[in-house]
């Protein structure tokens, strides 16, 4: 199958926005008439890392044009690709945001700002306990939940 293959199909089955990101991540990586597998393709899109690299540049667009977002476009093709968003790439991309912005903390003597992100931080681990991955591998995050507890 080629890419435009692949496209033809997926375009039916997805949102207006949802397909141009998809189409802007994958032709980014590979040609148009370039053979490639399906499961090529699901290794790319399955990967939260992908979006938020390859639609970087794409994110005023998204945001702006077609009010969305990454998170609600991964979730909607990791449906079309009968997968769960709640996978090791979307909870490792909410940890690796936490202890980012921890580290950032460090940093920060400024109280309002300090008060954003201690709340951003909080709303962003919300969503990481509420995934099942986190739930059912506690083990793999200790470090993490040891910095909060520290924090």
């Amino acid at each position: 199958m080629t890419l435009k293959d692949f496209f033809e199909e997926f375009k039916y089955k997805s949102s207006y926005i949802t397909d141009l990101s998809i189409r802007h991540i994958l032709t980014k990586k590979f040609n148009l008439d370039q053979e490639i597998s399906i499961k090529q393709i699901e290794k790319i899109l399955k990967d939260y890392n992908s979006y938020i690299i390859y639609l970087n540049d794409f994110r005023g667009i998204i945001y702006k044009q077609y009010e969305s977002d990454i998170d609600t476009i991964y979730k909607e093709c990791m449906k079309i690709l009968n997968d769960t968003y709640d996978n090791q790439s979307y909870c490792e991309y909410y940890v690796s945001k936490i202890l980012s912005k921890l580290q950032a903390k460090k940093n920060i003597k400024n109280i309002d700002i300090l008060n954003t992100l201690n709340e951003n931080i909080k709303n962003d681990f919300n969503t990481l306990q509420k995934l099942s991955y986190f739930k059912q591998n506690q083990e793999q995050f200790k470090t993490l939940l040891e910095e909060l507890k520290n924090d």
